[in-house]
């Protein structure tokens, strides 16, 4: 230090360190902003009756629900393009599902004699229903052959 008792330092070094202090506090503003938009928008995927036990957690955003047709739920609006039906989870929990579209997946059928698996995304309402913008299906069939033979059903592909 100086008589005046001022730093020394040249103003070249001063300026490098409110640079890189800008530079930490940008990046890490990123971040933060980048987690909170995969937080916000991610989905979450839960067995039924998962999902209706957080229910009051989950009321609005995406979700994917997975579990079992029931038998005899599975019906079509007349005169619009909408179908009900409800899914069962452990336990005997049942979820309404609402899906406003005029087609189903080809292979979603109810058939008193076979179970059907599936994974519906869409939002969970306050009514306790699912609003379902999306419906897959297990095809049944085809994992049952390749029990029969003992073969082990195709594992899914991770990414």
């Amino acid at each position: 230090m100086g008589q005046s008792g001022q730093d020394e330092r040249p103003e070249a070094s001063r300026n490098g360190v409110v640079l890189v202090v800008s530079l930490v506090a940008a990046a890490a503003a990123i971040v933060g902003g980048v987690f909170s938009m995969f937080k916000e928008g991610g989905t979450y995927a839960k067995p039924v009756a998962a999902l209706t036990q957080q229910k009051a957690q989950l009321v609005g955003k995406p979700v994917r629900a997975e579990g079992t047709l029931v038998h005899g739920s599975l019906m079509k609006k007349e005169n619009a393009c909408e179908y009900r039906f409800r899914m069962r989870g452990a336990g005997d929990v049942e979820l309404p599902v609402r899906f406003a579209t005029c087609a189903l997946p080809s292979d979603m059928h109810d058939k008193p004699d076979e179970d059907l698996d599936l994974t519906v995304e869409g939002k969970l309402l306050a009514d306790d229903s699912l609003e379902a913008t999306q419906v897959l299906t297990k095809c049944p069939s085809k994992y049952d052959a390749a029990k029969k033979r003992g073969e082990k059903p195709p594992a899914m592909m991770q990414f």
